[in-house]
C-alpha cells in the first residue's frame, strides 16, 4: 500500500501533468519504477520476466493495477470522457517494474558483481541525488511499449548502442520532435557486457546511446527543422508583414536568375549541365512554398550530420531535438 500511495502523490505532482499526459488521445499512462530496500520487503519482482506475467509478479501487477483504478474510480478517469485514448495499449492495465540493484555490486543472494572492476553504475535514486538505502517511487508518463530488441550476438557496447538506437528511432516521430522520453530497462546480459567493454556509468551508456541516436536520427532532420521553425516563423511580425510581397519577390529571382543564366552562355557540354541544373533549382526555389527553404536547410544539416556520423564524430548540437 505505501508503494500504491507513494505512487498515487507522485502522479498528483504538478510537473507530471497528470491530465495532459492520461487524458491525451495518444494513451498516456503512469508507469511505476520502485527502488530501496522496499522492494525486497513485499516481494517485488526485479529479475526474470520483470515485465511480463505469472505469480513471481503478482506485487508488480498489484501495484500498476492498483494506480490504474485509484485514476479511473478516484480520479474519474472514464473511457470516453477523460480518458481520451484512441487505440490504447496493455499498459493502461498495468505496470510496475524493480530495478535489480543487486547488480550493480550489492550484497544477497541475488548479488551479481559487474564485469569490470572499475564500473560504477548506480541505481536510478541515486543517479537523481537519493541515499542507497532510500526507498523511492518513480512515475513516468509513457504511450505505449514494452518493446523489445533481441539480440544475442553483439559483442561490442558500440554495435549494442547502435541496436538499441535503431529501436528508439522507431518509436519517434520527426513531426512530434519534442516528444521524445524512452524508459530503457537493461538485461543483465547486456549490463554485462557494457560494463565488460568499459561503459563504466550509467551517463556514460546515456551519452552514448544519445549520440547513437542522434546519428541515425539524421534523415529526419529536415522534417524536425520545418515543423519547429515553420510555425514559429510563422508568427513573426516581420514575416506576417512581408506576406504580400512573396509573389513579387519570387518573380523577382526567377528573372534575376535567367537574366545571369543569359548573361553568361555555357561553352561546353559540362557548363551546360551545371548551369541548367542551376536554373531549375533557381526557378522551383523561387515558386516553391516557404517551408521548402527550412526542408532545403534540414536536409544540409542532415547530410552534415550522416557525414560526421559516418566519420564517428556525430555532431550532437545539430540533433538536440533527437535526444532519446
Amino acid at each position: 500500500f505505501r508503494v500504491v500511495l507513494a505512487a498515487a502523490e507522485a502522479m498528483l505532482d504538478e510537473d507530471f501533468n497528470l491530465h495532459g499526459s492520461h487524458a491525451t488521445t495518444m494513451g498516456g499512462t503512469p508507469v511505476v519504477m520502485v527502488n530501496g530496500p522496499v522492494r525486497n520487503e513485499i516481494g517485488l519482482n526485479c529479475k526474470t520476466g520483470v515485465l511480463g506475467s505469472g505469480t513471481q509478479n503478482r506485487p508488480n501487477a498489484s501495484i500498476g493495477r492498483s494506480l490504474k483504478l485509484i485514476l479511473q474510480n478516484v480520479g474519474g478517469a472514464k473511457l470516453g470522457g477523460t480518458e481520451s485514448s484512441t487505440i490504447g495499449s496493455p499498459v493502461k492495465w498495468t505496470m510496475c517494474v524493480g530495478e535489480r540493484e543487486e547488480l550493480f555490486g550489492g550484497d544477497g543472494p541475488s548479488a551479481v558483481p559487474p564485469t569490470s572492476a572499475t564500473s560504477s553504475w548506480e541505481p536510478y535514486h541515486v543517479t537523481q541525488g537519493f541515499k542507497p538505502e532510500e526507498s523511492v517511487v518513480t512515475v513516468m508518463a509513457v504511450t505505449g511499449g514494452p518493446y523489445q530488441l533481441v539480440d544475442f550476438r553483439t559483442t561490442s557496447s558500440k554495435k549494442l548502442c547502435r541496436s538499441m538506437g535503431r529501436v528508439i528511432k522507431t518509436l519517434y516521430e520527426p513531426r512530434i520532435p519534442l516528444m521524445n522520453n524512452v524508459l530503457c530497462v537493461i538485461s543483465p546480459e547486456h549490463y554485462q557486457l557494457l560494463t565488460r567493454d568499459g561503459v563504466r556509468t550509467k551517463q556514460e551508456f546515456q551519452k552514448r546511446l544519445y549520440r547513437t541516436c542522434a546519428g541515425l536520427m539524421a534523415p529526419e532532420i529536415p522534417f524536425i527543422v520545418a515543423n519547429l521553425l515553420g510555425p514559429k516563423l510563422a508568427k513573426k511580425p516581420a514575416l506576417r508583414r512581408l506576406s504580400p510581397l512573396r509573389i513579387p519577390l519570387r518573380l523577382a529571382m526567377l528573372a534575376g536568375g535567367a537574366f545571369l543564366l543569359s548573361r553568361h552562355l555555357p561553352r561546353s557540354l559540362n557548363d551546360v549541365g551545371v548551369k541548367t541544373s542551376a536554373g531549375i533549382l533557381l526557378g522551383l526555389t523561387s515558386i516553391a512554398p516557404s517551408k521548402c527553404w527550412l526542408w532545403a536547410l534540414g536536409y544540409l544539416l542532415g547530410g552534415v550530420c550522416t557525414l560526421a556520423d559516418y566519420l564517428g564524430r556525430p555532431l550532437t548540437f545539430l540533433s538536440k531535438v533527437t535526444s532519446p
